[in-house]
């Protein structure tokens, strides 16, 4: 990738875009954003190609309120990101807000990103730090996963903000698929959890699902309860001959015996 330190937007009555011609690698400093948007005009089009942005020893921000043109579906286009602390919120442009890839290596704990609209991707890589939905969908592709989860890395997806974690399945039937979904409530809250479907008919379908961090509103026990449920939406799946369901919670969560 060509190295840059940064890039600055010029204020504009009208759309003013930066289109990749090459990967391209942006190494800021801690006195500078890495990307300096000017107002909702501006744009940066991956076009195909890679961009970095930041690396994880010092601070790398994206300021302004511009977007990122990401591809159609089946793009080439990837994005990683990193530093040692908050970068902002990603926006993507029009109906360009698919991802080939998506990688996150920021703090442990702590939130590296938030989205600020829907996105696509195939792969989402989490090697450090938390991406937040805030209240978007992210959707992982029919062919997509999630790698490198875990306490530390994962995806916030509050059902009370209105954000989910969303997985497409290819189609088929008398077949069996199962995902898990990395989220939590917080970024000290991993709760994720595992949904498999046997023995059923997928067509255009997909699961979406968000966690919150309360007592489930139909739950009418006085105690021994938990404070934490997942809300599910499925979407073009049926004749299910069964399913399970595998929800982590926490030891903070219980109320009662």
């Amino acid at each position: 990738a060509n190295p840059i330190c940064a890039i600055f937007m010029e204020d504009s009555s009208s759309e003013t875009t930066v289109k990749l011609i090459s990967d391209v690698a942006i190494v800021a400093n801690n006195l500078q954003p890495a990307i300096g948007f000017n107002n909702t005009n501006n744009v940066i089009d991956l076009n195909g190609f890679h961009l970095k942005i930041g690396i994880p020893e010092i601070l790398n921000t994206i300021n302004g309120e511009g977007s990122f043109k990401g591809g159609l579906y089946n793009t080439t286009s990837q994005l990683s990101l990193s530093g040692n602390g908050y970068m902002g919120i990603l926006n993507f442009h029009d109906n360009f807000k698919y991802l080939q890839s998506l990688s996150l290596n920021f703090v442990a704990n702590q939130i590296g990103v938030s989205l600020g609209n829907q996105l696509t991707v195939t792969y989402l890589n989490l090697t450090n730090g938390i991406l937040n939905t805030d209240t978007n969908n992210l959707i992982i592709s029919e062919t997509g996963n999630i790698t490198g989860a875990s306490q530390n890395n994962f995806i916030i997806a509050q059902t009370e903000i209105g954000g989910t974690l969303r997985k497409n399945f290819p189609d088929g039937t008398n077949s069996n698929r199962t995902f898990t979904f990395p989220i939590g409530s917080n970024a000290q809250q991993f709760t994720p959890a595992t949904l498999t479907l046997n023995n059923s008919k997928f067509d255009n379908a997909y699961l979406t699902m968000s966690v919150n961090n309360e007592k489930h509103p139909n739950n009418d026990a006085p105690d021994n309860f938990i404070n934490r449920y997942w809300q599910v939406f499925a979407k073009g799946i049926t004749l299910v001959d069964n399913y399970s369901f595998t929800g982590n919670y926490l030891s903070t969560d219980v109320s009662g015996d």
